[in-house]
C-alpha cells in the first residue's frame, strides 16, 4: 500500500509538471523580433511592422512558433491623423504576409487587423500605437 501511495505521488507530480509546461508555453507573449509591434490575435502572436511602403504581419502560435502563412488572407485599416488606408496582405514569406502602402508623416499608426489563417475562423484586432519604421526587417 505504501509502494502504491509513493507511485501515485510521482506519477501525479509529474503529470503536472508537463501540464504546467504545456500551459506556459501555449500561452506565450508575443515577441517583437523585427522592431514592430507585438501582439496577441486570437489563437495568434503576431508582430506588425509598419514601414514607409510597406507593411509586414509576422504570424506565430502562441508558443511563439513560426506559422506558415500559405493560404491565409489579411486586410489592416491603417488610420493616422488625417485618414485611413485599406490594406490588403498577400503570403510573401514562410509565416509572413505583406502589403504596398505610401506611408503618411506620422511615427504611430492605429489599425484594424483582420486575418484568416488557411482552415481557421478570422480573427479581428484593434492594433494602437504601430511605429513606422524606416529599417527594412530581416
Amino acid at each position: 500500500m505504501h509502494i502504491r501511495n509513493i507511485l501515485l505521488g510521482t506519477l501525479l507530480g509529474v503529470f503536472t509538471l508537463v501540464v504546467s509546461a504545456h500551459t506556459s508555453e501555449r500561452n506565450a507573449d508575443p515577441v517583437a523580433r523585427h522592431g514592430g509591434l507585438a501582439k496577441r490575435v486570437g489563437e495568434y502572436n503576431i508582430e506588425v511592422v509598419a514601414q514607409k511602403e510597406q507593411v509586414f504581419l509576422y504570424v506565430h502560435s502562441r508558443g511563439n512558433r513560426a506559422l506558415s502563412t500559405d493560404g491565409a488572407t489579411a486586410s489592416m485599416r491603417l488610420m493616422y491623423d488625417g485618414g485611413f488606408t485599406e490594406l490588403s496582405l498577400l503570403p510573401s514569406g514562410s509565416n509572413q504576409l505583406t502589403g504596398d502602402w505610401q506611408a503618411p508623416p506620422v511615427s504611430r499608426l492605429n489599425a484594424v487587423l483582420n486575418i484568416k489563417m488557411y482552415g481557421h475562423e478570422p480573427v479581428k484586432r484593434l492594433l494602437v500605437g504601430v511605429p513606422l519604421s524606416v529599417e527594412i526587417p530581416e
